[in-house]
């Protein structure tokens, strides 16, 4: 695990610079060993483009194979190329499947897509509270897009009261590991002044946070305010 863990390092550039062609052979060298975890990291380069060409069919055999080798998380990004149909005809229910094998063995990332599933009626009717089950569930291990869609339901009242300080509450859990959609929810809310005082310099602060971390309606927010 040693390799693959590394090579993670190397991806998010935690405490190395980013440099994903080392991330890669760090990746490789590990699945080579048999490593299903390192299998799975294979996939997500090839399924996101780090460091390689986009290749979604390449990224799906080592998806497979990371299942094969007993990662049933892996299933994850089986259903995120579904729900996308990235390489494969898009198909929810498939996706749907895949999730909850996942979700079922406790992987935090398939909870979560679970709850987008729900939030968004993606093959399935639109269920806010079955969401927000999910949701927290994702949350128990602090994965941060579970916390922002939290603060998501209750700041816009789907299957619950409207509550923005709790909204807020759950943002700053996300924004406090660099959750970009966290930070742009937070300057919303002090820009309407829901649940504190209405304050557009704090909100261009978070929008420019948010934006800084690649996310251009933030990026939009932050220009406005600035009056650019």
């Amino acid at each position: 695990m040693a390799e693959a863990t590394l090579g993670v390092l190397y991806v998010v550039g935690n405490g190395v610079s980013k440099d994903y062609a080392t991330a890669m052979q760090l990746f490789r060298k590990a699945a080579d060993k048999g490593n299903a975890f390192a299998m799975n990291q294979v996939g997500m380069m090839f399924m996101y483009g780090f460091g390689v060409t986009v290749d979604y069919p390449e990224a799906m055999r080592w998806f497979q194979k990371s299942i094969d080798f007993g990662n049933l998380a892996a299933n994850t990004n089986v259903g995120v190329l579904y729900v996308n149909g990235w390489g494969v005809t898009k198909d929810y229910a498939e996706a749907l499947r895949r999730f909850r094998i996942a979700a079922n063995s406790n992987d935090n990332s398939g909870q979560y897509q679970l709850g987008l599933l729900y939030k968004n009626g993606w093959g399935v009717p639109v269920d806010f509270k079955e969401a927000m089950n999910w949701f927290r569930k994702s949350s128990e291990t602090s994965f941060a897009p579970a916390l922002n869609e939290i603060g998501v339901l209750y700041g816009n009242g789907l299957g619950v009261p409207v509550n923005y300080s709790e909204a807020m509450r759950w943002y700053h859990l996300a924004a406090d590991q660099n959750n970009a959609s966290a930070m742009a929810n937070i300057g919303v809310l002090y820009h309407y002044g829901q649940g504190v005082t209405k304050d557009d310099n704090e909100a261009r602060r978070w929008f420019q946070r948010s934006a800084d971390l690649g996310n251009p309606d933030a990026k939009g927010w932050s220009m406005q305010l600035s009056g650019n």
